[in-house]
């Protein structure tokens, strides 16, 4: 088997011609196994001669079947011979069916750098909440607790009065013992909301400096499934709406060519930012233990009813899907963490 060709976008290529041994063994394979499935008169399934089914299958049908037999053991050949891990599945193409010879080409996780990565730090700005600003909040929750005036009684035109933000209507109507605690608590809950944007604001904000200094070549193979991929939750995004892609684009002005455009540097800056902040938590070390993990399943799973956790719990096994998923976000939310300054 010739030595694969290996490029610096992870793209692995090897021709593998096959023997005419190989070749018959494989063909009469896949006859019997389309055979199975053939209704030939005078014959039972399943048992009619590869002679006549020869006549009845098409050859390009009964090729493609040959070749979905034979490659894959020559891809685990390959993988096993030359210590080959790709990240997604392989691309066959038949490069000549005498003698059967195919090109498979296989994708690695490229080599990543991050550049200037030790660099990156922002500190959050939490928006200062003002006087002003509580006060037009607690007014907003006084005005959900006016009462409309009855109707036989109020003059026309007369606005809803507001309750006024008394002790004692902090204490029946608003959990607080008194006017000034449930201020405090107004104040501090927007100061605690206004943290979180911050912080929001600065994981963004990380993400884009990661993006922008990480240098990595990507194939071309990688960048449209990662297309197919966005694609797919697109179209599930418009279902989800009751919207068609046709419907969305007429409404929207785009035309094919530029939503393909978009589609493809949505892959590549994703897959950018993905093999970027791989790249840190690897060279960070960055891990967990299996019981630091199980904990934050049982967390996550807390406030599930019992027949719904039951259901997910099989999905957060070590090694699951979900397990794996929320590992990765585990590693990425420390990694973002030790970006951003207290």
């Amino acid at each position: 088997m010739p030595h694969p060709k290996k490029e610096k976008s992870g793209r692995v290529s090897v021709t593998v011609e096959f023997t005419a041994d190989q070749m018959s063994d494989a063909e009469e394979s896949a006859l019997k196994k389309l055979g199975e499935s053939l209704s030939v008169q005078g014959f039972r399934p399943g048992k009619a001669p590869h002679s006549i089914l020869r006549e009845k299958i098409d050859p390009s049908r009964l090729m493609e079947e040959t070749v979905k037999l034979l490659a894959p053991g020559a891809i685990k050949k390959i993988l096993l011979e030359h210590g080959i891990k790709p990240i997604i599945p392989p691309k066959i193409e038949t490069v000549s069916e005498k003698p059967l010879t195919l090109k498979i080409t296989l994708i690695e996780h490229p080599p990543v750098e991050v550049k200037g990565a030790d660099k990156i730090s922002i500190r959050p700005s939490p928006r200062k909440v003002e006087e002003k600003d509580v006060n037009e909040m607690i007014d907003y929750i006084l005005s959900q607790h006016a009462k409309p005036p009855q109707a036989d009684k109020a003059p026309a035109g007369k606005e809803i009065a507001k309750p006024m933000l008394t002790d004692e209507f902090a204490r029946e109507k608003l959990n607080a013992q008194t006017a000034d605690q449930f201020k405090t608590r107004v104040k501090q809950s927007m100061e605690e909301q206004e943290k979180r944007i911050a912080k929001q604001r600065c994981e963004n904000e990380v993400f884009d400096k990661i993006k922008t200094s990480t240098a990595v070549e990507l194939a071309d193979e990688l960048i449209e499934e990662e297309m197919r991929d966005i694609y797919s939750n697109f179209l599930y995004s418009l279902r989800e709406r009751n919207l068609e892609l046709k419907d969305w684009m007429k409404k929207t002005g785009k035309k094919e060519k530029e939503f393909l455009e978009d589609l493809r540097k949505q892959a590549k800056d994703r897959l950018t930012l993905r093999f970027g902040i791989r790249h840190l938590i690897e060279k960070n070390n960055i891990s967990f233990t299996d019981e630091e993990i199980s904990g934050a399943v049982s967390k996550l799973l807390s406030h599930l009813p019992d027949k719904e956790r039951a259901v997910a719990l099989p999905l957060y096994e070590k090694g699951a899907s979900g397990w794996e998923q929320l590992k990765w976000e585990m590693k990425v939310e420390r990694l973002i963490d030790a970006m951003i300054e207290d």
